[in-house]
C-alpha cells in the first residue's frame, strides 16, 4: 500500500524538520547559484585569457623547438581543465529542462549525477509540458541522491502521462526497508530535501513496495 513521503517525514525527529532546515536548503541554492556566476564571469575568462597568452608566446617561440614544445604541452594540460570546467560548471547551472525537454533533462540527470546505473523509460514523442516537467526534474533529481540510492545496482526511472496526471516513478531495487524504516540521517535530510521540491513544486509523493519487493518512489503532478 502507497504511503504519503509526508507520513514518512512526520516521524523524523523535529530537529530535522522544522524551518530552518528549509532554509539551508535555499541557502544551498543561493550558493550554486553564486558557484555558477563566479565560474562563469572569472574563472571561464581567466582560462580563456590564459590560452590566449599561451598562443601568442608560441609566435615567440617560433625558432625555439624546446619552448614550444613546453608550450604545446601546457595548451594541452589547459584544455583538460576547460574540459574538466564545462563538466562541473554544466552539472552547477540550471536543470537543462528548458533546452531540450523533460526526458533529454533526465537522460542528462542519469549520466551525470547518479552514482549508480539509471534506466530511463519514457516515450520518445512524449512531450510534458514546462511547470510538470521543472516539478518533475528536481523531484528526479532529490530522488537521486547518493544517500538514497547507495544501497541499490540500479534505477529504473518511468515517465508515465495518465489522465490529467503526468507521474514520474523512481524504482529501487533495494528489497529492504531502508527506504521506510531504520534511516540514516543523511537518508532522512534526502528525503527532507526530496519533500522540500515536492511542496515547492505541486508534486504529490509517494512510496510503496512493488510486487517485486523493490521500492517505488512515485511523484504525480495534476494537470
Amino acid at each position: 500500500m502507497p504511503v504519503d513521503l509526508s507520513a514518512i517525514t512526520a516521524e523524523f525527529p523535529a530537529s530535522e524538520r522544522n524551518d530552518s532546515f528549509a532554509r539551508r536548503i535555499r541557502q544551498s541554492e543561493l550558493d550554486r547559484l553564486g558557484a555558477v556566476r563566479f565560474l562563469h564571469d572569472q574563472t571561464a575568462q581567466e582560462l580563456s585569457a590564459a590560452g590566449l597568452q599561451l598562443g601568442l608566446l608560441l609566435l615567440d617561440f617560433e625558432t625555439t623547438p624546446e619552448l614550444r614544445a613546453r608550450v604545446t604541452e601546457i595548451q594541452g594540460l589547459l584544455e583538460t581543465t576547460m574540459r574538466g570546467f564545462r563538466e562541473v560548471s554544466r552539472n552547477l547551472a540550471a536543470p537543462p529542462v528548458g533546452y531540450g525537454g523533460l526526458r533529454f533533462a533526465l537522460e542528462s540527470l542519469a549520466r551525470d549525477r547518479s552514482i549508480v546505473p539509471v534506466k530511463l523509460h519514457a516515450a520518445e514523442n512524449l512531450r510534458v509540458p514546462p511547470d510538470p516537467a521543472r516539478a518533475l526534474h528536481l523531484i528526479a533529481a532529490a530522488a537521486l541522491a547518493p544517500a538514497l540510492v547507495s544501497d541499490a545496482k540500479q534505477i529504473d526511472i518511468y515517465l508515465i502521462h495518465s489522465g490529467f496526471h503526468w507521474v514520474l516513478e523512481v524504482l529501487y531495487d533495494i528489497a529492504n526497508d531502508k527506504c521506510f524504516h531504520n534511516l540514516t540521517g543523511d537518508q532522512r535530510l534526502a528525503l527532507l530535501a526530496l519533500e522540500y521540491e515536492a511542496n515547492r513544486g505541486g508534486v504529490h509523493v509517494e512510496l510503496e513496495r512493488s510486487v517485486s519487493g523493490y521500492t517505488v518512489l512515485r511523484a504525480s503532478y495534476s494537470d
